[in-house]
């Protein structure tokens, strides 16, 4: 599927096969979001309209097959587990937001909990989700399996939590606790697994994790210890294994590094600016984790083998 802009306000969606002759416009009322999401094959939308108001449509791609399932208050931060989309809603009085599940069918749309605010919806490897409810004194991370029942509250986490998507067992996360400022945090999802992982910039300042990426073990992010800027890390969830990979911008400059991406033949990809604007940058997968396997490059028949970008010293 592709999205287009164009003709004033307007939004088209395409799809293709990659050949021009498959390639064509789909059909779909105006007014749909950007949001496209699969649930068990099929994509979930929202589209809102002045005589329906704001409904959830299911679309295989073609016109004939998109129709409206269910409606909806209002529609954010939809994530797809499994064969379920997950998204946020606010309460038909606005006092706080809700979280639903559905799987494409009015009948398998439905809420999981309420509360006055629900932040870091992210997906997991289980077909689950995680996300976070602020509280007065500090926020709750919770989990859930598209079920109420399996809608359950794990460890508490400080004030301001916020999920980093992992692929891991291990949940990477930033918070803002008042001895080290917002600091890198992991969690098991348990009490006894919920700790500090570093305090990067000492003190109260706070180094503020940014942009991490889990790339097998160990998790790349950018992060700035109050000397060097804001600057390319790795850890593996330890103290003693998180530290700086390299000072990309002079001094006390930032090359705030982000959009991380590992590439074929052990090459990690980012943009970053080391003082010539953002640029694309490549660094081995070694030097994030000496143990990686690095992903085998795909060769088509009768194509030269891929060209691997040289890292910059």
């Amino acid at each position: 599927m592709i999205l287009e802009t164009g003709s004033p306000s307007y939004i088209r969606m395409w799809r293709t096969d990659g050949t021009r002759a498959g390639t064509s416009v789909v059909d779909l009322p105006r007014g749909f979001t950007l949001s496209l999401n699969n649930a068990g094959g099929r994509l979930v939308y929202a589209s809102s309209d002045p005589s329906t108001g704001s409904q959830l449509f299911s679309t295989d791609g073609t016109a004939a097959n998109t129709t409206p399932f269910a409606p909806v208050v209002s529609y954010s931060n939809p994530t797809s587990s499994g064969e379920l989309v997950y998204f946020l809603s606010w309460r038909p009085d606005g006092s706080g937001q809700v979280l639903w599940r559905t799987d494409g069918t009015g009948s398998g749309t439905s809420p999981l909990i309420e509360a006055a605010s629900i932040t870091s919806l992210i997906a997991r490897p289980d077909a689950s989700v995680r996300f976070v409810v602020p509280g007065a004194d500090g926020s709750r991370l919770w989990s859930s399996d598209g079920s109420v029942a399996g809608t359950v509250p794990l460890a508490e986490l400080p004030a301001g939590a916020m999920l980093f998507p992992s692929s891991g067992s291990t949940l990477f996360f930033s918070a803002n606790d008042p001895s080290t400022g917002t600091e890198l945090w992991v969690t098991d999802g348990t009490q006894g697994g919920t700790h500090l992982v570093r305090d990067i910039a000492p003190g109260g300042l706070g180094s503020n994790p940014a942009s991490l990426v889990n790339l097998g073990r160990v998790a790349v992010f950018a992060a700035s210890d109050g000397v060097h800027g804001n600057e390319l890390w790795r850890t593996d969830g330890t103290d003693e294994g998180t530290s700086m990979i390299q000072d990309l911008a002079p001094e006390a400059d930032s090359s705030s590094p982000g959009a991380f991406l590992e590439g074929c033949g052990g090459i990690v990809y980012f943009t970053a600016d080391a003082g010539l604007g953002p640029e694309p940058f490549a660094i081995p997968l070694s030097a994030v984790d000496s143990s990686a396997r690095s992903k085998p490059c795909p060769v088509t028949a009768g194509a030269s083998a891929p060209v691997r970008p040289r890292p910059r010293p």
